[in-house]
């Protein structure tokens, strides 16, 4: 078995909280159980997202009703 490092660690559980977590607070609360204390420093360093992806996401916010 290879072994993991702690920034492996830590970006496998940004990468997944990523994925499961819809709302700023489900990132609140799922950081806090797992003992991080500031959720943004770990999205920010761990987390990206592709160029097209973001694209996708502002104009889908831009043709949103909710303006």
């Amino acid at each position: 078995m290879r072994a993991f490092s702690a920034y492996g660690w830590r970006k496998t559980h940004a990468v997944f909280t990523d994925r499961i977590c819809a709302t700023l607070q489900q990132h609140k609360a799922w950081s806090q159980n797992t003992g991080y204390e500031h959720p943004a420093a770990t999205v920010t360093a761990y987390v990206s997202l592709p160029r097209e992806q973001q694209r996708e996401i502002i104009r889908g916010l831009a043709n949103s009703d909710t303006w």
